[in-house]
């Protein structure tokens, strides 16, 4: 399933007719990829990672805005996933996930790779561990630059979006 939903984004990011935005600051990427045609809604790929070392911290009650855990007095290490998904249409929510067809959670922090205060060697090894994540991330910034040439990959990500659809069934 991991490497089909690279595939997709790779689809997404290499074909012509994408509508491109970005968002993010500090440090923090984020890019949207909405393909409009394969069906009566546009389908959307998000790329977001949050440019955060993880950190030790010691609270009561605390939701992590990166993970979304919710941890109760105890201390914590709060780590930065970089995160792909895949939807139904360009909102942010349902409110319900419904729209989500599928989405993907990198196994390891990325939050240290993007963090300029950090050591180069300890970037490095971050960007190693999460290897196919930071390959989507510099072929979404290559796409944004004009350094790729686009095909239209409309029948292939229709196909491969119909899958998705099917597998979840």
């Amino acid at each position: 399933m991991k490497q089909e939903i690279y595939d997709i984004a790779s689809a997404f990011i290499t074909d012509k007719d994408v509508e491109i935005s970005t968002f993010g600051f500090n440090g923090d990427i984020g890019y949207t990829f909405a393909k409009y045609g394969l069906a009566d809604y546009p389908y959307c790929l998000t790329i977001f990672a949050e440019a955060k070392a993880p950190q030790k911290r010691r609270e009561k009650s605390y939701i992590s805005p990166c993970k979304g855990d919710f941890v109760n007095g105890k201390t914590y290490t709060q780590k930065c996933y970089g995160k792909i998904e895949i939807k139904a249409g360009t909102a942010a929510s349902d409110g319900y996930g419904k729209r989500i067809l599928t989405k993907h959670t990198t196994k390891h922090e990325v939050g240290s790779a993007l963090d300029k205060t950090q050591c180069d060697v300890r970037r490095f090894f971050t960007r190693i561990r999460s290897r196919e994540f930071f390959k989507i991330v510099n072929m979404a910034e290559r796409r944004i630059l004009g350094q790729i040439t686009t095909t239209d990959n409309s029948a292939q990500l229709y196909n491969m979006i119909y899958r998705l659809k099917e597998n979840q069934k």
